[in-house]
């Protein structure tokens, strides 16, 4: 791997960290960063001295990834209009912000129509496949944004919503009497 090559690759994340809007952005940097960590990869199992910094390059730059492929979803989610719609690009991620987005909403409306209605047809459509370290709880009372334990945001929530969240924190809430747990039937 040349020096020219990570300074062109970090100057490039840097433009597109820096710019507002996706249209900076360069289509191939993703694939560039999937390039240069699979290059660091060999390097790494190669041994000796330089595999040591290669491996500690190889972590930076999947961090790097990581927080550019969340960056360019984040500006994609900035330029979905209320009614769910953008302008189109040919950034792949606005389509993956348009599907999540999608997929949310429906999901949410069905488990909130599941809990306040408590029909069993629609608990069964309303089925959402659970990670072990997650609840779904209810809120009863309005709630502040906070960080949860896996220190990713969650809310503002308002009384009535429904919300899944770690664990830890759902028992929390749970105990401060702001919420209570969720169980999806069927």
């Amino acid at each position: 791997m040349s020096q020219r090559r990570l300074e062109d690759f970090l100057s490039a994340l840097s433009r597109e960290a820096g710019a507002e809007e996706l249209v900076a952005a360069d289509d191939d940097l993703l694939l560039r960063t999937s390039t240069l960590l699979q290059e660091l990869t060999v390097e790494e199992s190669l041994g000796g001295q330089v595999s040591t910094l290669a491996g500690k390059m190889r972590d930076y730059a999947a961090a790097l990834g990581d927080s550019l492929l969340e960056l360019r979803l984040s500006k994609a989610s900035g330029r979905i209009s209320d009614r769910g719609m953008a302008p189109q690009s040919a950034l792949l991620e606005e389509g993956l912000v348009n599907g999540m987005l999608e997929r949310a909403v429906s999901a949410g409306e069905l488990l909130r129509r599941a809990v306040r209605d408590g029909s069993p047809l629609v608990l069964h459509a309303a089925r959402w496949e659970t990670a072990r370290e997650m609840t779904i709880i209810a809120v009863k009372q309005d709630i502040q944004a906070f960080r949860g334990v896996d220190l990713n945001s969650y809310g503002p929530f308002s009384s009535g919503d429904v919300a899944m969240v770690p664990r830890e924190d759902a028992r929390t809430l749970i105990s401060k009497g702001q919420a209570e747990e969720v169980v999806v039937l069927g």
